[in-house]
């Protein structure tokens, strides 16, 4: 009854100790569970300020995109700017050279209008001292001179061929200061051209809300100046903007992912719990089992405590031992006294039916020992050292010894064999370097597996991350569609197409100047000699790079066939080409729209820069106009105009200002 005590004791120790066990169990996946909720709060309401995180960072990626394409912009202007600068060089320096070359034909002209009247005054005296009354006089042939006009003696004469000289070398100046001036008037153009784009550019630049945005607290003007450092703090904002947002996408995603883990880890949760107070009812059902049994054995004993009854127990166990002994002792002793006896009648009867044959059998070995001693020549000492030294099972065992190693040298030589047969005409491998090489490729291998390691659980992760965004897939793929369709015309309208940067705007003015240039080139041609032809730029070239060129002019040569810069021309031929573009402007005009009639056209200038033939084909062209019903003025100092001109409006200058007069042909 004690022992089942102590039993039932023991088993309400293991109930107590389970009933504990679970019940902190329970209550610590209870706390977990209240931590978890706590958390899955936390996230929820994060996630809830975090909600348009996606929207925000794919809103951004547009800023993004403008911030790249104002760049763009941005650095054009810079490259521009340079462009610019250079060509404010060339043209201060092309517009000092022709103010050089314009003093320099100033006073060379200005000496020989001096030279020129003392030479007339000089012809004019001679003829005036020659005068008489009565006499006709040579020139006007009238013979009364009742004021004749009077020339000093001392005026200094000059000779025909100095005058000529002088003359020359003003047609000279004339002709580098008109070349200077076509260079010049180039470099300007060029450098108006350059202005343009540069402010084309920076208009579009100060339209950019962005950038006026971000233009200072002051509100610094955008210009070409200033656009760099406001472009440069926009960007600083965006990138900003960008990580944050990236952040704030990369923490939603976490806290989504948390999210959908802490649902199932709160269902295991709910599991735990639900074990643990299970498996803490059963041990507390066993508790009190345990107690109910411990009770029950109590109300039965007959001693006052296990150690009183062991106590008698072990007096009984004793005394119960000693007569055990004794009795086993007695039954020891008889049993030995009938085997003995037993054994000794045996014995008897043995040895007496052995005896005759055992000495006979003595008589037979002694013989027998006898002649093998004489036999093998041993003292009877030696035989029995002999003896005592080998078993007389050792024959056997040697024999099974030598039986086992010849079948071994068998099988050690057929392998051996069948060995050199397999490595026959084969090099003797290297084991360090097999070795050396079995360790590399160990090392490969463990690097290939930590590796695919790698690879396979970034490969869950994205294929998690795939099946949570494949729903949203093909919303966003019908969405990016339609916006790259958008896009591209946007592009395509605006001319910032990469490799083709031609807006509609100028796509549309190309057909009016293509229409232009046919009225234009009738004329060119006839000037040129049939030597030059206008031409747009091809549409191919026109958008390459990052300026419009669609409008730029080209010039082809019937002479070479070839297309060059209409900045090629010379200053003659580049008058003749603005001469013919003119008047194929105001052609394409009045054909457009029949209310404008144009019946006068001026022209100053130009002249100077064309060749004898030149200029007769120039003005052959504006005397076919001027045959019409249209009036053609030419303002010019180029003397040999006078003759092509009939009608004309001579401005002549003396001391008392300018004076104007009138010759009809």
């Amino acid at each position: 009854t004690f022992d089942k005590i102590r039993i039932a004791m023991e088993a309400l120790q293991k109930s107590k100790a389970a009933f504990e066990d679970s019940a902190k169990a329970e209550t610590d996946a209870r706390r977990l569970l209240e931590n978890l909720k706590e958390k899955e709060t936390g996230w929820k309401e994060r996630a809830g300020e975090l909600g348009n995180a996606e929207a925000a960072y794919e809103a951004w990626k547009g800023k993004n995109a403008e911030l790249e394409r104002v760049g763009e912009e941005v650095a054009s202007l810079e490259k521009r700017k340079a462009e610019l600068s250079q060509c404010a060089r060339k043209m201060q320096s092309a517009q000092a050279d022709f103010a050089a070359a314009a003093s320099a034909y100033e006073a060379k002209n200005e000496e020989y209008q001096i030279w020129n009247r003392r030479y007339m005054a000089s012809r004019a005296k001679y003829f005036l001292d020659r005068l008489e009354d009565g006499k006709p006089c040579p020139i006007c042939g009238a013979t009364e001179h009742p004021s004749p006009c009077r020339i000093e003696d001392d005026a200094e004469d000059i000779s025909e061929e100095r005058l000529e000289q002088i003359k020359k070398e003003v047609e000279r100046l004339n002709k580098v200061q008109l070349d200077l001036a076509g260079q010049s008037n180039a470099a300007v153009t060029a450098w108006e051209e350059k202005k343009g784009v540069l402010t084309e550019i920076l208009e579009k630049l100060k339209l950019c809300e962005s950038l006026r945005a971000h233009s200072g607290a002051a509100d610094q003007e955008i210009t070409d100046e200033t656009v760099s450092d406001i472009f440069k703090r926009w960007k600083r904002a965006v990138l900003k903007e960008g990580k944050k947002l990236e952040d704030n996408r990369n923490e939603l995603e976490g806290i989504e992912s948390a999210l959908s883990n802490a649902s199932v880890e709160r269902e295991q949760l709910n599991e735990t719990i639900e074990r643990y107070h299970k498996e803490a009812e059963a041990a507390n059902t066993e508790l009190k089992g345990s107690e109910r049994e411990i009770d029950s054995l109590k109300k039965g004993l007959q001693y006052a405590s296990e150690e009183d009854a062991g106590k008698e127990l072990q007096a009984a166990a004793e005394k119960y031992a000693e007569k055990k002994r004794e009795h086993e002792k007695a039954l020891q002793s008889a049993s030995k006294a009938m085997k003995d006896k037993t054994e000794t009648e045996t014995s008897i009867r043995q040895y007496e039916q052995e005896f005759p044959l055992q000495t006979a059998d003595t008589a037979k070995k002694k013989e027998a020992y006898e002649s093998v001693i004489k036999e093998k020549d041993l003292s009877e000492s030696e035989w029995k050292a002999l003896v005592e030294q080998y078993h007389k099972d050792e024959p056997e065992r040697l024999q099974k010894e030598v039986q086992k190693y010849g079948e071994k040298k068998a099988a050690a030589k057929s392998l051996k064999d069948a060995a050199e047969k397999a490595v026959a005409g084969k090099e003797r491998p290297d084991m360090d370097v097999l070795s050396d090489r079995h360790k590399i490729a160990q090392e490969a291998y463990h690097s290939a597996r930590e590796a695919y390691d790698a690879i396979k659980s970034l490969y869950k992760d994205n294929q998690r991350i795939y099946d949570r965004l494949k729903p949203y897939n093909r919303e966003s793929v019908v969405t990016a569609a339609e916006y790259a369709k958008l896009e591209r015309l946007y592009k395509l309208f605006s001319g910032n197409v990469t490799g083709g940067r031609m807006d509609l705007e100028t796509y549309v003015q190309r057909y009016y100047l293509e229409n232009i240039l046919a009225l234009a080139n009738r004329r060119f041609q006839e000037m040129s000699a049939g030597q030059f032809e206008l031409r747009m730029i091809d549409l191919e070239k026109a958008g390459e790079g990052r300026s419009n060129r669609g409008l730029d002019l080209m010039v082809y040569s019937t002479v070479t066939g070839k297309t060059r810069e209409i900045r090629t021309l010379s200053g003659g031929e580049s008058f003749m080409a603005a001469l013919a573009l003119s008047l194929g402007m105001a052609d394409q005009i009045q054909q457009s729209a029949a209310i404008f009639n144009f019946d006068i056209l001026f022209i100053d200038e130009g002249f100077g820069s064309l060749d004898e033939h030149s200029r007769n084909q120039a003005v052959k062209v504006l005397k076919e106009m001027a045959g019409g019903s249209k009036l053609v003025g030419i303002i010019s100092h180029v003397t040999e105009l006078k003759q092509e001109i009939d009608n004309q409006l001579l401005v002549s200058r003396d001391k008392d200002g300018s004076h104007i007069r009138w010759e009809i042909s």
